[in-house]
């Protein structure tokens, strides 16, 4: 999984002013992998639910913007519907 804000990355501390954040989040897994859908977590309550609809290597590549109004933290998660 990738995820950029801009030049930042994973565990980079990025400033939104009170904005919602415009996050670019990148899905790759092989085709044996289930990958259903990409959750975002902020200050560790869901936010947004995106179903993952492509096929392998790619399976999500979005623009999100998720709603920040102070300080926090995210978190994007993966998961499929198979153990």
């Amino acid at each position: 999984m990738g995820l950029e804000k801009g030049d930042r990355g994973l565990g980079d501390t990025v400033t939104t002013g009170g904005k919602p954040l415009a996050l670019h989040v990148r899905v790759r897994a092989p085709a044996w992998i289930d990958v259903a859908r990409v959750t975002v977590l902020v200050n560790g309550l869901p936010v947004l639910v995106r179903p993952v609809t492509q096929g392998a290597p790619v399976r999500f590549d979005e623009e999100l913007s998720i709603p920040f109004a102070s300080d926090g933290f995210v978190i994007v998660r993966v998961d499929g519907d198979r153990p």
